[in-house]
């Protein structure tokens, strides 16, 4: 018989996600969606604080923004 498929074993995670801890949904529209989805269960959840990202790159650069409390100023805007 043909396997269409591929087993994979998963270990079990001890952090959920929950009411009680507060998350963050980074990423492209999949993470847009899926926190979008827990948003309306009332979740403790951001999502997307920088709008939809595509690359690791540019996920990372907006996690180190964050990480050091970067203040924005309008030097940081610009018009294209």
């Amino acid at each position: 018989m043909i396997k269409l498929l591929t087993e994979v074993d998963l270990p079990v995670f001890t952090k959920k996600v929950g009411y009680r801890h507060q998350s963050m949904m980074m990423g492209s529209c999949f993470a847009e969606n899926i926190g979008n989805h827990l948003l309306e269960l009332c979740l403790p959840i951001t999502v997307n604080p920088f709008g939809i990202l595509y690359n690791p790159v540019s996920i990372a650069n907006c996690l180190t923004n964050l990480l050091e409390n970067k203040k924005f100023t309008s030097k940081d805007l610009f018009f294209h």
